[in-house]
């Protein structure tokens, strides 16, 4: 829930209004390399990149 607050004018009255956020995520994960085909024991370096 977040609140707003409000001081429209110089007599310092607040106005508030509470309002609802619903959460949404809409996350995207992509895992990428250079290497096709990895040896046994050989370094491989991934890429993770996380969007929303």
């Amino acid at each position: 829930m977040a609140v707003v607050n409000s001081n429209e004018n110089s007599t310092n009255s607040t106005n508030s209004t509470n309002i609802t956020v619903n959460p949404v995520a809409n996350l995207t994960v992509v895992k990428t390399t250079e290497v096709v085909n990895a040896s046994v024991g050989q370094l491989v370096n991934f890429t993770i990149v996380v969007t929303n």
